[in-house]
């Protein structure tokens, strides 16, 4: 009797000890996700004054602007309910296409901006095009962070002993935040 209480109590203890050390991890993927969405904000508030700038110099490419607008706003919505739960895959997956879909018309716009040198030569357009490659690149580096840190917990979920019990103590599969096209990784280019 006292030997299986023993066992029992060692069991309890190492069950213990590995949620505590999942917990530790997922959290270390949601402070990472903090990052990215520090930068997020700080790019899709970038964007307004970037199509305003722009529109007073291409005053045709109104489909264009709206796109980028459009696109934003729905980044935006996406990156709000990721940010709630930085580790729901449906979230997740919702941001990253969003996000693919802001690259894109944002890519556009900065194609159809070639055809207007006035637009290029502006003070406030050249600013807003550097701190957006700025900041596409602190967002590659805070990406790369959240799905190291989450590469850490999922591949401790999935490890013995925490596979027989992680799902039973609510520690699922967190989602990596991916982006699909290679294009995507590069930040959007202004010629100049």
């Amino acid at each position: 009797m006292i030997v299986l209480l023993f066992v029992a109590s060692a069991l309890g203890l190492i069950v213990a000890s590995l949620c505590r050390r999942l917990a530790v991890l997922r959290n270390a993927g949601k402070d990472a996700f903090a990052q990215i969405d520090v930068q997020l904000r700080r790019r899709y508030d970038l964007i307004p004054g970037l199509v305003e700038t722009a529109r007073r110099h291409m005053p045709h490419e109104r489909e264009t602007l709206q796109a980028v607008i459009v696109a934003r706003n729905s980044a935006v919505q996406a990156e709000r309910r990721a940010a709630v739960k930085p580790t729901d895959a449906t979230a997740i997956l919702q941001l990253s296409v969003a996000e693919r879909a802001l690259a894109e018309a944002l890519t556009r716009l900065f194609a159809r901006s070639r055809s207007y040198p006035e637009l290029r030569a502006d003070p406030g357009m050249r600013v807003a095009t550097d701190e957006l490659k700025g900041l596409q690149h602190e967002l590659s580096l805070s990406r790369q962070a959240y799905n190291d840190a989450l590469t850490v917990y999922n591949t401790m979920r999935r490890t013995f002993p925490a596979d027989h019990f992680a799902d039973t103590f609510g520690f699922v599969e967190a989602p990596l935040l991916a982006i699909e096209k290679p294009s995507d990784r590069a930040p959007a280019r202004m010629s100049a």
